[in-house]
């Protein structure tokens, strides 16, 4: 915890990049999710309030499914895993969302990759 305190503390932006997978992110994640955004890190409560102390830290969050965009776009998807990170973990920590994008179509041989690097800005 201690590597990635220190990476976060020195960080003006922290870009997340994952696969979408049963219908959130991947366990892995999750997990340095629990451990890293710890009470006492990433926030505290003050008079049974939370407060987020990584302030001032813009987050990208770039999402790769194997299925088209517009399937999570019609569902809801993308909307609301998009609320979940924004509200949920990015705000609740007090960091701000600054993009959030779902790129689907991405299959095991990698087509099409070239094209999703293209319009990710960091």
């Amino acid at each position: 915890m201690k590597y990635y305190h220190e990476k976060m503390n020195k960080a003006d932006e922290i870009v997340i990049v994952f696969p979408y997978w049963w219908g959130s992110m991947p366990a892995i994640l999750k997990n340095f999710f629990d451990w890293n955004l710890s009470s006492g890190f990433a926030y505290t409560y003050v008079n049974g309030t939370t407060k987020g102390l990584l302030k001032g830290k813009n987050v990208k969050v770039f999402v790769t499914t194997g299925a088209p965009k517009i399937l999570y776009m019609l569902t809801g998807v993308n909307r609301r895993l998009k609320k979940m990170f924004k509200e949920q973990i990015i705000g609740f920590c007090g960091m701000n969302l600054q993009q959030f994008t779902i790129f689907g179509g991405v299959d095991h041989d990698f087509k099409g990759v070239g094209k999703i690097l293209k319009n990710i800005n960091v």
